[in-house]
């Protein structure tokens, strides 16, 4: 059985529903519980950012742009740990791993500020989205 995601919905004697994100429902056998690692994602204390984005700049600049990237994840509240690196480079476009964890259970709101922020760091730098 492949790992799934979801709210449980009901525990019954025998199977257990479990509501998926695309609202499907799950009927798991009660056994499979006794041999599966179950995570409660609703007491997580930390969240995790991991996002690439594809970035076309010249060679020179790329250093300046990782710099203020990580410069700018560490001046955000509640950052445990962080890391920029180079995934990969195809001539002058590169994939930029940006990896973030937070000491907050939510960042939805703020995964949307570091793109948009993102966005406007690479173009000052000389760079651009691709």
């Amino acid at each position: 059985m492949s790992p799934s995601c979801g709210t449980v919905e009901e525990i019954g004697w025998y199977q257990t529903r479990i509501r998926d994100d695309q609202t499907s429902a799950l009927y798991v056998p009660n056994a499979l519980f006794t041999k599966t690692i179950a995570i409660n994602r609703t007491r997580n204390t930390h969240s995790l950012f991991n996002e690439k984005i594809s970035i076309e700049t010249e060679p020179d600049r790329i250093k300046t742009i990782l710099n203020a990237l990580s410069e700018y994840l560490s001046s955000l509240p509640d950052v445990s740990q962080k890391e920029v690196r180079i995934d990969a480079i195809h001539g002058s476009q590169y994939t930029i791993d940006l990896v973030a964890l937070f000491k907050q259970p939510e960042i939805t709101s703020l995964r949307d500020e570091i793109l948009l922020h993102t966005t406007s760091l690479v173009s000052k730098h000389g760079g651009k989205l691709s």
